[in-house]
Protein backbone atom coordinates (compact mmCIF):
# COMPACT_ATOMS: atom_id res chain seq x y z
CA UNK A 1 0.00 0.00 0.00
CA UNK A 2 1.68 3.48 -0.85
CA UNK A 3 2.18 6.01 1.78
CA UNK A 4 -0.49 8.17 -0.03
CA UNK A 5 -3.15 5.66 0.42
CA UNK A 6 -2.47 4.90 3.95
CA UNK A 7 -2.29 7.85 4.87
CA UNK A 8 -5.64 8.79 3.32
CA UNK A 9 -7.36 6.09 5.02
CA UNK A 10 -5.79 7.28 8.27
CA UNK A 11 -7.54 10.65 7.47
CA UNK A 12 -10.71 9.29 6.75
CA UNK A 13 -11.40 7.24 9.64
CA UNK A 14 -10.15 9.95 11.61
CA UNK A 15 -12.80 12.12 10.13
CA UNK A 16 -14.94 9.68 10.72
CA UNK A 17 -14.35 8.77 14.33
CA UNK A 18 -14.89 13.18 15.17
CA UNK A 19 -18.24 13.16 13.08
CA UNK A 20 -19.79 10.15 15.10
CA UNK A 21 -17.97 10.55 17.90
CA UNK A 22 -20.06 11.97 20.84
CA UNK A 23 -17.81 13.99 22.93
CA UNK A 24 -16.41 17.65 22.44
CA UNK A 25 -14.27 19.55 24.65
CA UNK A 26 -15.70 23.06 25.04
CA UNK A 27 -14.19 26.37 26.20
CA UNK A 28 -15.56 28.44 28.22
CA UNK A 29 -16.06 32.04 27.51
CA UNK A 30 -17.52 35.01 29.61
CA UNK A 31 -18.90 34.73 33.28
CA UNK A 32 -21.81 34.00 33.47
CA UNK A 33 -21.27 30.47 34.85
CA UNK A 34 -18.82 32.33 37.23
CA UNK A 35 -17.82 30.82 40.19
CA UNK A 36 -19.25 27.57 38.78
CA UNK A 37 -17.53 27.65 35.75
CA UNK A 38 -14.50 30.12 35.22
CA UNK A 39 -13.15 31.82 32.18
CA UNK A 40 -11.35 29.69 29.48
CA UNK A 41 -12.16 26.78 31.67
CA UNK A 42 -12.16 23.63 29.23
CA UNK A 43 -14.97 21.33 30.01
CA UNK A 44 -16.04 17.90 28.44
CA UNK A 45 -19.55 17.66 26.64
CA UNK A 46 -21.14 14.97 25.48
CA UNK A 47 -24.41 14.55 23.00
CA UNK A 48 -27.71 13.55 24.92
CA UNK A 49 -31.16 13.06 25.04
CA UNK A 50 -31.45 13.08 28.73
CA UNK A 51 -31.20 16.12 30.79
CA UNK A 52 -32.91 17.10 34.19
CA UNK A 53 -33.20 19.76 36.45
CA UNK A 54 -29.14 21.43 37.19
CA UNK A 55 -27.23 19.63 34.26
CA UNK A 56 -25.02 22.32 32.64
CA UNK A 57 -25.32 22.00 29.22
CA UNK A 58 -24.51 23.81 26.05
CA UNK A 59 -27.00 25.04 24.02
CA UNK A 60 -28.19 27.85 21.45
CA UNK A 61 -29.62 30.99 22.14
CA UNK A 62 -32.47 32.75 20.10
CA UNK A 63 -29.43 34.75 18.07
CA UNK A 64 -28.25 30.66 17.33
CA UNK A 65 -25.42 31.86 19.73
CA UNK A 66 -23.62 28.76 21.78
CA UNK A 67 -24.06 29.21 25.15
CA UNK A 68 -23.64 27.26 28.99
CA UNK A 69 -26.06 27.69 31.29
CA UNK A 70 -27.61 25.21 33.75
CA UNK A 71 -30.97 23.75 33.80
CA UNK A 72 -32.94 25.24 36.37
CA UNK A 73 -36.71 23.75 34.98
CA UNK A 74 -37.80 21.14 32.60
CA UNK A 75 -41.25 21.18 30.67
CA UNK A 76 -43.92 20.55 33.34
CA UNK A 77 -42.79 23.11 36.02
CA UNK A 78 -44.38 25.65 37.20
CA UNK A 79 -42.35 29.25 37.54
CA UNK A 80 -42.95 32.76 38.79
CA UNK A 81 -42.19 36.70 37.77
CA UNK A 82 -42.61 39.63 40.16
CA UNK A 83 -44.00 42.43 38.20
CA UNK A 84 -43.77 45.69 39.69
CA UNK A 85 -46.49 48.28 38.73
CA UNK A 86 -44.70 51.25 39.22
CA UNK A 87 -41.18 50.60 37.13
CA UNK A 88 -42.74 47.91 34.66
CA UNK A 89 -39.77 45.85 35.58
CA UNK A 90 -40.13 41.68 35.75
CA UNK A 91 -37.89 39.75 38.12
CA UNK A 92 -38.03 36.35 38.02
CA UNK A 93 -39.07 34.51 41.86
CA UNK A 94 -36.23 32.22 42.62
CA UNK A 95 -37.65 31.15 46.02
CA UNK A 96 -41.09 29.62 45.55
CA UNK A 97 -41.88 29.25 49.09
CA UNK A 98 -45.45 30.36 50.16
CA UNK A 99 -44.15 32.87 52.89
CA UNK A 100 -42.07 34.57 49.78
CA UNK A 101 -45.18 34.05 47.01
CA UNK A 102 -47.30 35.65 49.49
CA UNK A 103 -45.18 38.33 50.97
CA UNK A 104 -45.09 39.47 47.28
CA UNK A 105 -48.91 38.92 46.68
CA UNK A 106 -49.65 41.52 49.72
CA UNK A 107 -47.43 43.72 48.29
CA UNK A 108 -49.36 46.65 46.50
CA UNK A 109 -46.63 47.60 44.20
CA UNK A 110 -46.22 44.06 42.79
CA UNK A 111 -48.46 41.14 41.11
CA UNK A 112 -47.35 37.47 40.20
CA UNK A 113 -46.91 36.12 36.95
CA UNK A 114 -47.39 32.58 36.55
CA UNK A 115 -45.87 30.32 34.34
CA UNK A 116 -45.28 26.48 32.89
CA UNK A 117 -42.24 25.30 30.70
CA UNK A 118 -43.93 23.39 27.85
CA UNK A 119 -42.89 20.25 27.17
CA UNK A 120 -39.82 19.19 25.71
CA UNK A 121 -38.57 22.61 26.37
CA UNK A 122 -35.68 23.86 29.33
CA UNK A 123 -35.51 26.72 31.12
CA UNK A 124 -32.08 27.57 31.91
CA UNK A 125 -30.02 29.89 33.68
CA UNK A 126 -26.45 31.51 34.23
CA UNK A 127 -24.89 30.83 37.67
CA UNK A 128 -23.68 34.19 37.48
CA UNK A 129 -27.05 36.02 37.24
CA UNK A 130 -25.61 39.45 37.01
CA UNK A 131 -23.59 39.13 33.60
CA UNK A 132 -25.94 36.20 32.20
CA UNK A 133 -28.09 36.90 29.27
CA UNK A 134 -30.40 33.08 29.78
CA UNK A 135 -34.30 32.07 29.14
CA UNK A 136 -35.03 35.17 31.51
CA UNK A 137 -34.84 37.07 28.24
CA UNK A 138 -35.28 34.59 25.61
CA UNK A 139 -37.52 32.56 27.94
CA UNK A 140 -37.55 28.61 27.48
CA UNK A 141 -35.63 26.45 25.00
CA UNK A 142 -36.60 23.63 22.67
CA UNK A 143 -34.90 20.12 23.56
CA UNK A 144 -33.62 20.15 20.00
CA UNK A 145 -31.14 23.69 20.83
CA UNK A 146 -29.42 22.13 23.50
CA UNK A 147 -26.22 20.54 21.64
CA UNK A 148 -24.24 18.70 24.73
CA UNK A 149 -24.31 18.41 28.18
CA UNK A 150 -20.99 18.94 30.52
CA UNK A 151 -20.16 15.69 31.82
CA UNK A 152 -19.12 15.80 35.52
Amino acid sequence: MSRKLKFLLLSLIAIAIMLVNPYKLIVVRGNSMYPTLKNGSILLGKKSNYFKRGDIVVAQNDTFETIIKRIKYVGGDNYYYSFNKHSAEFTLIEDCSYANLYRIISSEEQSIMHLVVPKNQYYILGDNRDESDDSRRFGSIHKESIIYKIVN
